[in-house]
């Protein structure tokens, strides 16, 4: 009876054990004022910031052939990234960029959506995971329409890309 009660308590743990949620190799996923974006086409690239520190560029899109609906954020960090590194607009670390590229966007609109810098509004970048080939890690954020003062809040934001 014991040995019963614990295989099918060990078989129970095995079954409904928590699985780390991270977002698919190479895609991005958010919400946007509560819509869910998955955009499948991610990459990534890190540098040395003015021999100080690090900076990371990230981009992903819908479409390859369009800049509409995408997003893209940048850190500029004023030390190495590391993995559980926390970037934010409001403090030291480093400066924090992520635009929104609605799906509506054009050029001669100019109507994307970026982190607004010396405001109320914080955009916040923590790197989980960091390799030579790999960057993972979540991202939200208070974006505010270029040239106005509408604003998109980005939340649940998970990103995982291999480095160029």
């Amino acid at each position: 009876m014991k040995k019963t009660l614990l295989i099918a308590i060990c078989f129970s743990l095995f079954l409904f054990s928590c699985k780390k949620s991270e977002a698919p190799k190479n895609t991005v996923t958010f919400t946007v004022d509560g819509i869910n974006k998955k955009y499948p086409n991610a990459s990534a690239s890190i540098g040395d910031y003015l021999a100080q520190g690090s900076n990371l560029s990230f981009v992903a899109y819908t479409d390859a052939n369009n800049i509409a609906e995408s997003i893209s954020f940048t850190i500029t960090a004023n030390t190495s990234l590391t993995k559980g590194g926390v970037y934010r607009t409001d403090d030291k670390t480093g400066a924090v960029r992520i635009t929104y590229y609605p799906s509506d966007y054009t050029l001669a609109k100019q109507n994307s959506y970026l982190t607004k810098f010396g405001g109320q509004y914080v955009s916040t970048i923590t790197i989980t995971s960091l390799s030579d080939t790999n960057v993972q890690g979540t991202f939200s954020g208070q974006l505010v329409l270029n040239g106005g003062n509408t604003v998109k809040t980005i939340s649940d934001g998970k990103f995982n890309a291999t480095i160029q």
